[in-house]
């Protein structure tokens, strides 16, 4: 399942303004078929999954955000990071080092035509898709990661680089969950479209 949550049209009254949340959640079964929910929300709390998901098995796409602690622990669902928001950290630290967000980037454009090959050879779902996860984007993330840990401390943790790197290496297990699993999106970027059409 992918989760994402966004602010919605601010509503105006006579008296004041106030920002809203608008969570969409995804569900898609064996057959790939998908299921799209929304839910509104009046702060961006971690009540919305809990309510949503309540007993849910499987696995959610989502990004670091602690309001999805509460869903994703042993005996509930697990998580899977998302690929296209890591990339979104290394792209705003861009501005103050360049060269190493530009090599983080890199790595995960190269996760994203391992993808791209998977589904121009009508692959997407397969054993042989999952064998190229297995192999070759399981390659990549490992490159990736040890790059990360050579990176980590040649920059200061509380510097936008520091930070992408930080985020990459705590969410590590999530981001690489998709190596187990070639029915599991790399990215929520599905959730984030419904989002915008909603909107």
């Amino acid at each position: 399942m992918d989760s994402s949550s966004a602010p919605s049209a601010r509503c105006r009254s006579e008296k004041k303004t106030r920002t809203a949340w608008l969570w969409t959640f995804i569900a898609r079964d064996e057959a790939e078929k998908e299921t799209i929910s929304y839910v509104f929300a009046r702060s961006r709390s971690g009540d919305p999954p809990v309510r949503v998901l309540r007993e849910t098995l499987g696995k959610l796409v989502v990004d670091g955000y602690s309001g999805y602690n509460r869903v994703t622990v042993p005996g509930r669902c697990e998580r899977a990071g998302c690929l296209a928001h890591l990339r979104r950290k290394f792209f705003d630290a861009q501005s103050s080092a360049p060269d190493a967000a530009k090599r983080a980037i890199s790595f995960i454009l190269d996760v994203y035509r391992i993808e791209r090959a998977a589904l121009d050879a009508d692959l997407l779902g397969t054993d042989e898709h999952l064998e190229m996860r297995q192999t070759r984007s399981r390659t990549v993330m490992d490159e990736f990661k040890a790059w990360l840990d050579a990176e980590q401390p040649r920059h200061p943790p509380k510097s936008p680089i520091g930070e992408a790197i930080n985020y990459a290496l705590g969410q590590w297990d999530a981001l690489t969950l998709f190596l187990t699993d070639q029915h599991l999106p790399i990215d929520n970027n599905a959730s984030e479209h419904a989002l915008r059409v909603a909107n």
